[in-house]
């Protein structure tokens, strides 16, 4: 099964998209975020940006940053 975006994707605070909906930039910064990071399962292959600063996360960063290849700035 292949899914296909119609249309771009709208109304989606803190998330950045490319030209053909591909998530590049996501901001969820001070959303008081609680809980481990996945050390699996995240299939971002183009997100550039992730910013989860002043949240209470934890988990090994390392492992969860190694799931998204194209990844330059982790906050």
């Amino acid at each position: 099964m292949v899914l296909r975006v119609v249309s771009m994707p709208t109304g989606w605070p803190g998330v950045t998209f490319d030209e053909a909906g591909h998530v590049l930039a996501i901001d969820l910064h001070s959303n008081n975020l609680t809980g481990n990071l996945p050390t699996e399962g995240v299939a971002f292959k183009s997100l550039k940006s992730l910013n989860l600063s002043s949240n209470s996360l934890k988990g090994d960063v390392a492992a969860f940053s190694k799931q998204m290849p194209a990844l330059e700035t982790l906050n």
